[in-house]
């Protein structure tokens, strides 16, 4: 299994940044590879949300539908995602948002397996440029949401 983990300062309060990593509907717009993203369930308290997101990836050759499992909580400002299916063995990554001087720090970790496939190696070689464009993309659409 392979991890990573990155942590970033960034100029924006902590609420704020929760929003955009939360808002999986427009991952489409900005993330890369993401093509589609579908609601399939959705529900949960006041301060936790839980969805069930169906995501469609597509980077060169590369096509790929997967299911997660996302836990929104609002109140700690964590976000935990967790794969169903799809080209992973297992596929987790979470997220923490603090307070920070004059912003917020992002705490962002991912670990996945993938699946001994033609499309699970191509992902595993592609793994580490993938991540920094991942996480790159969100602190982008954040200045330009909030800037």
């Amino acid at each position: 299994m392979r991890s990573k983990k990155i942590s970033k300062k960034l100029a924006f309060k902590p609420e704020l940044m929760f929003q955009l990593v939360s808002d999986v509907e427009n991952y489409p717009k900005f993330v890369p590879a993401c093509k589609s993203l579908k609601i399939i369930s959705k529900g949960g308290s006041e301060n936790i949300t839980n969805i069930v997101a169906q995501m469609e990836v597509g980077y060169g050759l590369l096509y790929e539908i997967f299911t997660s499992e996302i836990t929104l909580n609002k109140k700690q400002l964590t976000i935990e995602v967790v794969n169903s299916d799809g080209p992973f063995e297992r596929l987790n990554n979470y997220w923490k948002f603090s307070e920070s001087s004059n912003g917020s720090s992002v705490d962002f970790e991912i670990e996945f397996e993938a699946k001994q496939t033609i499309s699970g190696r191509i992902i595993n070689i592609m793994f580490d440029k993938v991540f920094v464009k991942y996480m790159n993309a969100f602190e982008k659409r954040a200045h330009y949401l909030y800037s």
